[in-house]
């Protein structure tokens, strides 16, 4: 079997696999802003602190699956045309 014929599956896995990175990226960034804004009724306590500084880490985390998934993109268009070339 050709390799060309894997070339159009190996370019939808990729986008698919980057749909999930930016929903997974979206997700936390929401949770990582709702944490980030979390305030107790008494004022500033520990667990407070904590919480907000989680939420950093998820907004942080979210910017990286966001790069993983535009990055999933690009690594399956090249092996496609990896894969085109060795066809020939």
């Amino acid at each position: 079997m050709p390799k060309k014929e894997y070339t159009g599956l190996i370019t939808f896995l990729g986008f698919v696999v980057a749909a999930l990175f930016i929903i997974a990226s979206i997700m936390l960034w929401i949770h990582g802003s709702s944490l980030t804004n979390l305030q107790s009724v008494a004022g500033g306590t520990i667990n407070e602190a904590y919480y907000q500084e989680i939420g950093y880490y998820g907004r942080a985390f979210s910017i990286i699956c966001l790069a993983m998934g535009i990055a999933s993109i690009f690594v399956s268009r090249g092996i496609s045309e990896l894969l085109l070339k060795e066809d020939k």
